[in-house]
């Protein structure tokens, strides 16, 4: 008997026009990833009757909920479709900020070797997190919130569009700045946009009725060498200043991430070790005048 690998996994997706319905002869594309942990949960209905011998009779399946995590690395173009997804909004003009139409999608995750396919529908990515660390490559990553999943022998997939070639993009390119001063002292950088979807369950059946959105938040953190305080004083002043990340790969094809309103919320300055000092600072992201809200996205082409 053959045992599924994890390197014969193929992730595919493909747009939805109505929550949880795939289309019928679908086009999905394929996109790499580092790890995927989405799947299908239900809930449990005990019997609480008593009957005098101490023994539960009675167990049923309730509700089901589809979730998990997609990682994936940085590339340009292969992500847009999910990156609109998580920001509510389209591409316009290579610009994306956030807005207020709900896009789902198809997720089919497949093992090859053994032909085993499980189709996830009515996915929405409800958190997208961007991290950017030394001498890695940068991660992106979806939460996914989903309606519901079927299983079958074969792909959903009646075309498989192939990912793009870009290589993915590393710290060494790109830059971050605040309020347009370029720092040169960033360890650590990352922030997420968090949906607060959440599945909306009627009676008459156990998968969700609908997948319903809230507040758009976005936060991050920031870690930088300390050298003197005029990071910390922008926590202890609470100074609102625009942060910008800007991401590229060695073609030149970038991302623009900016946040024009952020609010440090904490400043930790710990002391250990025989290495540098450094300030971790907490931030949120917060709505401006209206010209580029909490979080702004450009692409750029080379």
């Amino acid at each position: 008997m053959a045992f599924a690998q994890n390197s014969r996994v193929q992730v595919l997706t493909v747009p939805e026009t109505s929550l949880g319905v795939t289309p019928a002869t679908p086009t999905m594309a394929l996109k790499p990833v580092v790890s995927s942990s989405v799947n299908l949960t239900k809930t449990l209905i005990n019997s609480n009757a008593l009957t005098g011998n101490r023994r539960k009779k009675f167990s049923r399946h309730g509700n089901t909920a589809v979730g998990g995590e997609i990682a994936v690395e940085l590339s340009y173009g292969q992500f847009d479709d999910l990156i609109a997804g998580a920001m509510l909004s389209d591409w316009t003009t290579d610009v994306l900020r956030i807005g207020t139409t709900r896009k789902s999608f198809s997720v089919e995750v497949g093992s090859l070797d053994v032909a085993q396919y499980q189709l996830f529908k009515g996915v929405v990515p409800n958190t997208m997190s961007v991290d950017v660390a030394q001498d890695s490559i940068i991660g992106l990553s979806f939460g996914l919130i989903g309606k519901s999943q079927t299983t079958a022998t074969s792909t959903a997939a009646t075309t498989v569009t192939p990912a793009l070639s870009n290589e993915p993009m590393v710290h060494k390119e790109g830059s971050i700045s605040v309020d347009g001063v370029e720092l040169g002292i960033v360890t650590a950088f990352s922030f997420q946009i968090d949906n607060g979807y959440q599945a909306a369950y009627a009676i008459g059946s156990g998968d969700a009725a609908d997948i319903a959105y809230g507040q758009a938040a976005v936060t991050g953190s920031m870690t930088v060498y300390f050298q003197d305080l005029v990071m910390y004083n922008r926590f202890i002043n609470e100074t609102q200043v625009a942060v910008e990340l800007v991401t590229e790969d060695p073609a030149g094809n970038k991302y623009t991430w900016l946040m024009n309103n952020v609010q440090f919320n904490t400043g930790t300055l710990p002391v250990g070790g025989a290495g540098p000092r450094t300030i971790t600072m907490s931030f949120e992201a917060l709505d401006d005048d209206g010209t580029h809200g909490p979080l702004e996205i450009t692409r750029e082409a080379a």
